[in-house]
């Protein structure tokens, strides 16, 4: 063994054998500290050194930087499963939302989130921890009949137990029957002041719905027949986002989206960080919708739905990501 390779193999050993830090390393052995540094990064390159991650979650990192660079985001989290399932992938993506949140929620973060079955699965795996100054507030109104443990109510109050926070809901349907009482309601003061407020978050949660489901969240709850489902495609809606039907190109479509009772979708766009949770390639379509409306900064998604991301941007010849 040459000196190079000696001295490199003498570094590993204090530094990673025993634990001495780079400065006595460079004491002991009569180099710069700078030296010191040269020679651990040799040994990674030299096979001397490989590093293994085991986190709680597991990501695909060289995925996940491929679709934050392609998609123009502030970051990327794919998990690393080759599982398609539904109902096993969900939790995998929950749990690394539920980490990702935990790392970036500040004291005093306001929190807007959505409902449904994603935004439950978050929720759920949320470890508990004391935020008391931060405040969770639903973006959405509710989604009414069908599942109550899913709707924004129920998923702000229980958010906020976790982090022993104080929590607003909005006490009205999401999709109301025309745009005359959205407006009568949002001047009510309770709804008005609490709409004010979400407006300010510095945080929101959210997932897409796909029209390329069988039934969507928005279809589950009784509001949208297969009627006024077909016009939606007949005028290019792929997905919804806050109950607000998108076309591809993340543009929403009127007049359906005047009958929303929540935050203007542009509230999403000014975010320090909003977050799009997908599971499953199903979503992929309305996810990029989303994304193309600059209404998502991070995705949080599976294998599988990254995949598919992929292949759609692979298959666009005229938008282009970030142009």
């Amino acid at each position: 063994m040459d000196q190079k390779n000696a001295q490199v193999v003498r570094a590993v050993e204090l530094y990673y054998q025993r634990s001495l830090t780079q400065q006595k390393i460079s004491e002991m052995m009569g180099v710069s500290r700078p030296t010191v540094s040269r020679l651990l990064e040799e040994a990674k390159k030299q096979g001397f050194v490989e590093i293994k991650v085991n986190t709680p979650v597991s990501l695909n990192s060289q995925l996940s930087e491929l679709l934050r660079t392609e998609l123009n985001l502030k970051d990327v989290l794919v998990t690393d499963s080759e599982v398609v399932d539904y109902e096993i992938t969900l939790p995998k993506v929950a749990e690394a939302t539920s980490l990702y949140f935990s790392s970036i929620i500040k004291t005093d973060s306001v929190i807007g989130i959505s409902w449904g079955r994603t935004i439950k699965a978050f929720v759920d795996k949320l470890s508990e921890f004391s935020v008391p100054e931060a405040n969770v507030i639903q973006i959405v109104g509710g989604l009414g009949g069908g599942n109550p443990a899913i709707d924004g109510q129920e998923l702000a109050y229980k958010m906020a137990r976790k982090l022993s926070c104080a929590y607003q809901y909005i006490h009205a349907p999401a999709i109301l029957s025309n745009s005359d009482t959205v407006r009568e309601l949002m001047e009510q003061k309770a709804i008005k002041d609490l709409m004010d407020k979400a407006k300010s978050a510095n945080i929101y949660l959210s997932a897409v719905g796909s029209f390329d489901e069988e039934q969507c969240s928005i279809e589950r709850s009784g509001y949208l027949g297969a009627g006024e489902k077909g016009k939606l495609l007949q005028s290019g809606a792929v997905g919804h986002l806050l109950a607000h039907p998108m076309d591809e190109s993340g543009v929403e479509i009127s007049p359906f989206n005047e009958r929303i009772l929540s935050i203007p979708l542009a509230h999403l766009q000014k975010a320090e960080w909003s977050i799009g949770i997908a599971a499953t390639a199903i979503k992929a379509k309305a996810l990029l919708a989303a994304i193309k409306g600059r209404y998502y900064n991070v995705i949080i998604v599976d294998k599988g739905c990254a995949q598919e991301l992929l292949r759609l941007l692979k298959n666009e010849s005229v938008y282009q990501i970030g142009s």
